[in-house]
């Protein structure tokens, strides 16, 4: 399993694109300004998390990378 993260997870396009990856069985982090009721579904998967931030901030940026990659799947950060 690898770990995508997926930027404006709340969209139109960006809710699709979380759907699909956890229908393949990635783990998913969802980056957004808002939390849309395009999430719904998502939500209730324990490989998707969502972080609510705005890609100007650092702060946000870090928690996407926490916790860190297990050893085997590529780093995030």
């Amino acid at each position: 399993m690898t770990r995508a993260v997926v930027t404006g997870a709340s969209g139109f396009i960006g809710s699709h694109l979380v759907d699909r990856l956890l229908a393949d069985g990635e783990e998913v982090i969802g980056f957004d300004a808002v939390r849309g009721p395009n999430l719904d579904e998502a939500a209730a998967s324990p490989r998707f998390r969502l972080v609510v931030g705005d890609v100007r901030d650092a702060s946000p940026a870090r928690e996407m990378c926490w916790p860190p990659p297990s050893a085997t799947a590529p780093a995030c950060c």
